[in-house]
């Protein structure tokens, strides 16, 4: 079950990556949880977004993708 965080909207998979490339901050993806990604803007540590799977969710997870608004 996917849970979008407070502060987010959800996105497609090509709106989740388009304006990953149109920010031209350092913005990565961490391993800091589990079953979910967070990718950070790697200067001030600020989530920029979240990916629904992590490399410990469980086969089969569906994958959401969102943004911070």
């Amino acid at each position: 079950m996917k849970h979008i965080p407070d502060g987010f909207r959800e996105v497609t998979k090509d709106e989740f990556f388009a304006a990953l490339a149109a920010d031209k901050r350092d913005i990565m993806p961490t391993t800091e949880a589990r079953t979910w990604t967070p990718w950070r803007v790697q200067t001030t540590r600020e989530m920029w977004g979240w990916v629904s799977t992590g490399y410990a969710s469980p086969y089969g997870t569906p994958k959401a993708y969102a943004i911070k608004t």
